[in-house]
């Protein structure tokens, strides 16, 4: 049984082999998905993004700099945050300059994420939910298709996970908690030097954690506490920020926000706004900023934000319709048509299965998909299920958690919170599947709860779901 010493009950072999029997399939699958890709069709591997990385990484590893070539001239990135070109540059420092490396590795801690999934289950439910979380997660084809490319989703899930699984251990502990909350913060950290999308995730954490202290132990514990989450926040995080500053004049983390207003929500309002296409408000969002090619790519993103932020407080009902739509696309567009070209079928007919459902005559769609086109609607029969059995499971442990017929609340609610965070920061016109990566561990966590409560399942505290 779990206490305020140690948080995770004893852990028994049977759970311990099932997790390891699943770790071992789903690593064979991968690694054999990547093996055969690499040979057969290696450009399914790289993206729009992959190249990039892959160019500072080298540079990493030849000249010792963080730098891309701007017309000849080497210049600091400042779009790119360090923590996927570094990782890149390890495995070609490693093993040589080949991408197969970063990719099998990559591989192997897609499938490791599986761990810290499994121990947060254990500690907050118990070890069934726990593999149970692990199962359905190893069943993401997302999760799947990330893993194989050179991008930075699956380096980022495996770190953020690892990190929420730290947290959740000091929120449970009463006692010896501050490497725990040191790690913790380091984790969360290098995380957002992955991808900078956590990048305004450390404020709740440090309200909510500084929260839950300062009811345990009072205020003092509390400052001392979150100041060991905030520290190597501090130092990692803003160890980069003052490096942007030294070599750019600038205080971002990344220059990838503002391009990203840009792109989409600044595009998506004037698009509204003058009837055109995202492409062409794209056009016209730039052709508004004067002097822009002269500009550095720190001084562009500043003015890409200053602009999106005018047209968002001009245009609030465009700015809340952006956000609806994309939370919308984000949660509940499957995305099945991404992994079947993955792996070399042709795109899906157009309009998708759900489109045509809402568009077209019954006789109609019964040619189109069930005649013509089977493979692509029994894909998205599958991954809609999938996402229908994580969200119905999901919604069970919500109630459940708000009703506190669950244990251990305030680890619920902080994974609840990460996860409200993320569909919040990735929703907008840019949200799309790729983008539920960091969501669908913390909801396959909720979900196997949920379940396991319909089933009448008992927790390891003493009680049914």
């Amino acid at each position: 049984m779990p206490d305020a010493t140690n948080p995770v009950p004893d852990l028994s072999r049977p759970w311990l082999m099932s997790l390891s029997v699943l770790l071992l399939v789903l690593l064979a699958v991968r690694m054999t998905l990547l093996t055969s890709v690499y040979e057969s069709h290696p450009m399914n591997l790289v993206a729009q993004d992959s190249a990039a990385y892959d160019r500072l990484a080298r540079s990493i590893v030849h000249d010792g700099r963080f730098a891309k070539e701007v017309s000849g001239v080497e210049r600091p990135d400042v779009i790119r945050t360090p923590g996927y070109p570094f990782y890149i540059a390890s495995a070609y420092a490693l093993f040589g300059v080949d991408t197969f490396w970063p990719l099998a590795i990559q591989v192997v801690l897609s499938v490791l994420t599986l761990i810290p999934l499994y121990w947060m289950g254990a500690m907050i439910w118990s070890q069934e939910t726990g593999f149970t979380a692990a199962l359905l997660y190893a069943l993401d084809y997302i999760s799947l298709l990330a893993s194989q490319m050179l991008l930075t989703d699956s380096l980022y899930v495996f770190t953020l996970v690892s990190a929420l699984s730290l947290g959740v251990a000091a929120l449970l502990k009463d006692r010896r908690i501050r490497w725990l909350l040191l790690c913790f913060g380091t984790l969360l950290a290098v995380a957002t030097l992955i991808r900078p999308v956590s990048y305004y995730l450390i404020a709740p954490v440090l309200l909510g954690f500084g929260f839950v202290y300062f009811k345990k132990s009072g205020w003092k514990k509390a400052a001392g506490h979150t100041l060991l989450i905030a520290l190597p926040w501090l130092l990692i995080v803003g160890g980069w920020q003052a490096r942007n500053y030294a070599v750019a004049d600038t205080t971002e983390l990344s220059a990838i926000k503002g391009i990203n207003l840009m792109r989409y929500r600044g595009a998506y309002i004037i698009a509204k706004r003058d009837g055109i296409s995202m492409q062409e408000a794209q056009e016209v969002f730039r052709n508004e900023i004067p002097g822009l090619q002269n500009m550095s790519d720190s001084e562009k993103s500043a003015a890409y934000t200053d602009k999106a932020v005018d047209l968002i407080k001009a245009h609030p009902g465009h700015a809340v319709s952006a956000q609806v739509q994309g939370t919308v696309q984000l949660l509940l567009v499957p995305g099945e048509g991404d992994v079947l070209r993955f792996l070399g079928f042709e795109s899906p007919p157009s309009g998708g299965v759900a489109g045509s459902l809402l568009r077209l005559p019954g006789k109609e769609f019964v040619q189109k998909w069930i005649i013509d086109n089977p493979l692509y609607l029994a894909a998205f029969v599958l991954a809609f299920f999938y996402l229908v059995v994580l969200y119905a499971g999901c919604g069970v442990s919500l109630i459940n958690l708000a009703q506190k017929k669950d244990p251990h609340v305030s680890a619920q609610v902080f994974l609840a919170g990460v996860t409200l965070y993320f569909i919040v920061i990735s929703g907008g016109p840019e949200g799309y599947p790729r983008l539920r990566m960091p969501i669908t561990p913390l909801v396959a966590l909720f979900a196997a709860s949920g379940w396991l409560y319909l089933l009448g399942r008992r927790n390891t505290h003493g009680r049914r779901y």
